[in-house]
C-alpha cells in the first residue's frame, strides 16, 4: 500500500500515518506550510507516544523516538550528516518511515520503494533513503503521535512471534550486506553496523530466537566482528 501510494501521489511530498497514529494538527500544519518553499529530499521530526487504555488517552513526553544526536534546532543537514550524528552521537538510526515526509520525485528518480512481502520493511528503506539523501531538514518538534492500545496491528493481543523472527532473520543480514557493499571502506560503515548490532542483539533476546530454533542460524561472527561495546560482544558469546 505505501509502494501504491508513492506511485499513485500527486502531492509535492509523501508522509505515511499508521492508521492507529495521529499528527499534532498545529506542528504538522507548520511543516505542510514550509514544503511550500523547500526542495528538501527529506523532512524529519520526532515522535511522542499516545496510550489508550480502555479509551482513555495519555499522551507519554519521551525521547525513545527523538533524533538524539541532532542539534535541537531547526537545521538542514546533508543525509549522510544526519546518520552520522544518530549513530556516533546519538542513540542509533530510528527506522520508521512515519518520522519524516519525502520529496516523491526524490523517491522515484531513485526507485526507492519498499521491499514487499516482509515485515520491517522500514528497516531496509531508512538507511537507503538517508544516506543518498543530499538535504534534510529537521524539525526538532513531535510532529508525529505513535498510538499503543492493545490489539492494535503492532501491538495486536495474539502476536505470531515466528513470524516476526523469521522476518528479521532475513532483514538484518540484508542490511549487513548492504552496508558491506556500498559503504567498503568507509569509516561510517562501523557505526551503522555497530548500531545494526545492537538493535540485533536487542531483538534475538526480546524475542528469545532459540525458542523458534534460529539461534543457529544467526551469523555470531558478523556479531562479534560488529560490535562496538563491551557487553554487546559478550551478549554474542
Amino acid at each position: 500500500s505505501r509502494n501504491l501510494g508513492i506511485r499513485e501521489a500527486h502531492g509535492k511530498y509523501i508522509f505515511f500515518c499508521d492508521s492507529d497514529d495521529e499528527v499534532d494538527p498545529g506542528l504538522f500544519q507548520d511543516f505542510i506550510a514550509k514544503t511550500k518553499t523547500s526542495s528538501a529530499d527529506v523532512f524529519l521530526w520526532d515522535c511522542d507516544i499516545i496510550y489508550e487504555e480502555k479509551s482513555i488517552l495519555s499522551r507519554k513526553n519521551t525521547s525513545y523516538f527523538s533524533h538524539c544526536g541532532l542539534e535541537r534546532v531547526e537545521k538542514t543537514y546533508t543525509g549522510r550528516q544526519v546518520v552520522e550524528s544518530l549513530v556516533k552521537d546519538g542513540k542509533g538510526l530510528i527506522a520508521s518511515v512515519c518520522l519524516g515526509a519525502y520529496r516523491r520525485d526524490y523517491l522515484l528518480d531513485n526507485g526507492f520503494f519498499l521491499e514487499e512481502g516482509t515485515t520491517y520493511e522500514d528497516e531496509l528503506w531508512i538507511p537507503r533513503v538517508f544516506l543518498n539523501a543530499k538535504s534534510v531538514v529537521y524539525i526538532p518538534e513531535k510532529i508525529y503521535l505513535y498510538r499503543i492500545r492493545h490489539g492494535s496491528v503492532t501491538n495486536p493481543d495474539n502476536v505470531d512471534l515466528g513470524k516476526n523472527v523469521k522476518a528479521m532473520m532475513y532483514v538484518y543480514p540484508k542490511l549487513y550486506k548492504y552496508y558491506e557493499d556500498t559503504l567498503a571502506d568507509d569509516p561510517l560503515k562501523k557505526y551503522l553496523e555497530g548500531n545494526l548490532t545492537k538493535r540485533y542483539l536487542h531483538m534475538i533476546y526480546k524475542y528469545r530466537f532459540w525458542r523458534f530454533d534460529c539461534g543457529k542460524n544467526v551469523d555470531k561472527a558478523i556479531l562479534k566482528r560488529t560490535a562496538l561495546k563491551l557487553r554487546h560482544k559478550a551478549m554474542v558469546l
